[in-house]
């Protein structure tokens, strides 16, 4: 038996392990293959499985294990009996899919990039919450409003890079030279997204913004509001690279769907200077 601490060492190394093996195959697979279309594609498959299942399983495992009674528990009790299975399935279809080439290399390339990372950024964030215990501030281990705050600066930064690929890229590919929405797009990932949140970030971590139902309020709504308004850029952007021809009514609808997404983002904006006004100091 081992400190309950050192199971999160073992995730740590478990899922940093995996994911820099899958990572290092899409990245020999993207040789000779690379294009902005993969890339997305590769910052997608990041984004969705960080989101969805790599991001909630740190967050999930991390306050299990802290709250073991026993100080000692057996090793294998880093992971649950889910996880293993998840953890058995994805080998064996990796290795499948490889072997048997059921899928073409394109694919090998821009999906294992992209799972590959996200298992990597899991393993760190494993390895980052065993570091933390051994300051003994098991309080912050179980906080994970920080660590959320940037994980979400992290996704628009990666949506940012892409979104300036895509637009250099499709402009280039279409010899377009005037001005276009697409310009936009990664500019609002980068600053609204990532700058601001590293900032509420930083606010969050000596304050109770983060406890504020305002602030999760905010969060929910700005969640939907800036990938909205950043696919109408996309809409209206493309349009404006293939100089497609558009009717009023077709061009009224346009802007008229993008006003949607401007009213969500002033009703997020609202929300979170409400929570700002009522947020504290944390007692040191």
């Amino acid at each position: 038996m081992i400190p309950k601490k050192y199971l999160l060492l073992l995730a740590g190394l478990v899922w940093g392990a995996a994911g820099f093996n899958i990572l290092r195959l899409g990245l020999l697979a993207y040789v000779g293959l690379v294009k902005p279309l993969y890339l997305l594609l590769s910052a997608a498959v990041f984004v969705i499985f960080q989101k969805m299942v790599f991001g909630k399983l740190v967050q999930k495992h991390t306050a299990r294990i802290l709250a073991y009674e026993t100080p000692k528990v057996w090793f294998w009790h880093f992971f649950d009996r889910k996880s293993f299975l998840i953890m058995a399935f994805m080998m064996t279809m990796g290795i499948s899919l490889r072997k048997f080439s059921l899928v073409p290399m394109d694919f090998i390339a821009f999906f294992y990039t992209g799972l590959g990372a996200s298992l990597l950024l899991a393993g760190i964030l494993f390895l980052r919450q065993f570091f933390l215990t051994l300051t003994d501030n098991t309080k912050e281990v179980i906080h994970m409003d920080f660590q959320k705050l940037i994980s979400s600066s992290f996704r628009y930064a990666i949506a940012g890079l892409a979104c300036g690929v895509f637009y250099r890229e499709f402009t280039k590919f279409n010899a377009f030279t005037g001005k276009t929405t697409l310009a936009f797009t990664h500019l609002h990932f980068l600053v609204m997204g990532t700058l601001l949140f590293l900032i509420l970030a930083a606010i969050a971590l000596h304050t109770d913004l983060a406890e504020q139902a305002r602030f999760q309020q905010f969060r929910k709504v700005y969640a939907v509001a800036l990938p909205f308004m950043a696919v109408m850029f996309f809409v209206r952007g493309i349009l404006q690279v293939l100089q497609t021809p558009l009717s009023t009514g077709a061009n009224a609808a346009i802007s008229g769907i993008a006003g949607i997404s401007h009213i969500l983002m002033t009703a997020a904006l609202v929300l979170l200077f409400l929570a700002l006004r009522r947020c504290t100091p944390k007692k040191a």
